[in-house]
């Protein structure tokens, strides 16, 4: 993602990187290189493992679903992104031609940057495994580990627990280098009336994401049918007013709703504005 090139045999560029440490003529994967570059790193650290659970209410007494993720770090964020765009609760769902749109009520940006710090900063010396508890109206990420010291969510500067998975993951493209990625998130939640809120204790960190009320966040079939438009190319509010029969005034009004809740962006000035 950085546009670095690479040249050599792979054992000298694992061996750079500190994938991989040679011990007499043998050579061996680091931690780092087990999380990092294996296809199921819990085989050789069992800890390394994700658990995300549905569940039904707050008790805590039944779940819908659950699921366990072992992948390469630059894998599984991808993995379980996929997965919680399928049981994260919705604003709603409309027919729009042939596709169905549905809109997920947390920021995924938001989500996947809390799951990353999870990753990159978890303590891989404590047996536990991450977890993900998802409940009607919030999410917690449940990690074994603590910032380190000088970090606090209030100071989030960029000082990484594990530095070779963060140098890997900023080598993808999946994280900054300069700790904006907590004030970034924090940003896109608020748009959506979204609670972010850490629990700290001495062997491990929550990350809570809560929902406001639901009569905040509420979308109706026509906020649903704007953003369907929107997304298929009616972008400027003339054309989305004249297509549903309605007034212009009307369709600013719940483009401004839906730019407030982080829906939808405007782009450009004036006579030149449109929406994606």
């Amino acid at each position: 993602a950085r546009g670095q090139r690479f040249k050599g045999k792979v054992e000298k560029l694992m061996e750079k990187m500190k994938a991989a440490i040679r011990v007499g003529e043998e050579l061996y994967a680091t931690n780092a290189g087990i999380l990092f570059f294996t296809h199921e790193p819990k085989q050789y650290l069992p800890q390394a493992v994700v658990r995300v659970i549905v569940f039904k209410d707050d008790r805590m007494q039944e779940y819908l679903d659950s699921k366990e993720f072992s992948l390469p770090l630059w894998k599984l964020v991808d993995e379980i992104e996929e997965y919680l765009l399928k049981v994260l609760p919705r604003f709603g769902g409309k027919i729009v031609g042939f596709r169905r749109i549905d809109i997920v009520q947390y920021p995924m940006e938001a989500i996947r940057e809390g799951l990353i710090n999870a990753l990159i900063h978890r303590n891989y010396f404590s047996s536990a495994d991450i977890r993900m508890f998802i409940f009607p109206s919030r999410i917690r990420i449940i990690n074994p580990g603590s910032f380190p010291p000088g970090v606090t969510p209030e100071n989030p500067i960029h000082k990484p627990r594990n530095p070779l998975l963060a140098e890997y993951m900023y080598g993808v493209g999946y994280i900054e280098r300069y700790g904006t990625g907590i004030e970034k998130m924090k940003e896109l939640c608020e748009s959506r009336g979204i609670e972010v809120r850490y629990i700290l204790q001495p062997f491990q960190t929550t990350l809570e994401f809560k929902l406001p009320k639901l009569s905040k966040l509420e979308l109706d079939e026509r906020d649903l049918e704007i953003i369907a438009m929107i997304k298929s190319g009616f972008n400027v509010t003339s054309k989305i007013a004249k297509q549903l029969k309605i007034s212009k005034v009307a369709v600013a009004k719940r483009v401004g709703k839906l730019e407030k809740l982080g829906l939808v962006r405007k782009v450009g000035r004036g006579r030149t504005t449109r929406y994606e």
